[in-house]
């Protein structure tokens, strides 16, 4: 019985461990205007001596019109678990809690189940907002894991018009990407997700990336 549950393990691992390497694999991002849904990429040398929360931010946008801007920094992890901030989402009160910026209170999440009650859709694939219970049963009947949703307190913002200014000053680069780089948890990962966003929008971007870690 043991050997059996050994073996059970082991297969469990390497069924994770293979789609761990396709989400990778399967993983892109390239240079793109600014749009829900894209990511902003902070320029290495600009926060380094001022809102050190956005030294090497890769933040997510989920709102971007006329009357201005907001989105999640995703690589922004605080010491506090769901569970220390609220008692409203059960079922989550192990999931990791992101500062998502300077601007704001309460706690907001993304995910990408677009079956979800009481949701925005971002753009295909990306949703914000989720019901409690809903959420619950899908984590019970294991249809989703707790780590396919990702919780953000506060939000970064910008005035109308400011984004683009800043832009047009090099402050960020922009880039679309593929869903799995804005919802995977950014906790103990292999390559920062500045590098590793960088990285897979290449030329001068992998060669800025490079430069910021000596290898160049």
């Amino acid at each position: 019985e043991n050997e059996a549950a050994m073996r059970e393990e082991e297969e469990g691992q390497t069924r994770e461990s293979g789609r761990e390497t396709a989400a990778l694999s399967s993983s892109w991002a390239h240079e793109a205007p600014v749009e829900p849904g894209c990511l902003l990429i902070a320029r290495p040398d600009y926060f380094g001596k001022s809102q050190h929360y956005f030294n090497q931010a890769i933040i997510c946008l989920v709102e971007h019109n006329e009357q201005g801007t907001a989105g999640f920094v995703l690589n922004r992890p605080t010491p506090y678990k769901i569970g220390s901030v609220t008692d409203k989402l059960p079922g989550f009160e192990e999931s990791p809690l992101y500062l998502g910026g300077d601007v704001g209170e309460g706690v907001q999440v993304l995910h990408g189940v677009d079956t979800m009650a009481n949701s925005k859709e971002i753009v295909d694939g990306l949703l914000m907002g989720v019901d409690p219970w809903q959420a619950k049963e899908l984590i019970d009947s294991g249809e989703n894991r707790p780590d396919d949703f990702r919780f953000f307190y506060k939000y970064a913002g910008w005035a109308p018009g400011q984004l683009q200014e800043e832009i047009a000053r090099g402050v960020w680069y922009s880039a679309a990407c593929s869903r799995d780089l804005i919802l995977k948890q950014c906790l103990q990962l292999p390559k920062p997700l500045w590098r590793e966003v960088l990285e897979l929008m290449g030329g001068r971007f992998s060669l800025i990336s490079k430069s910021t870690y000596g290898e160049l």
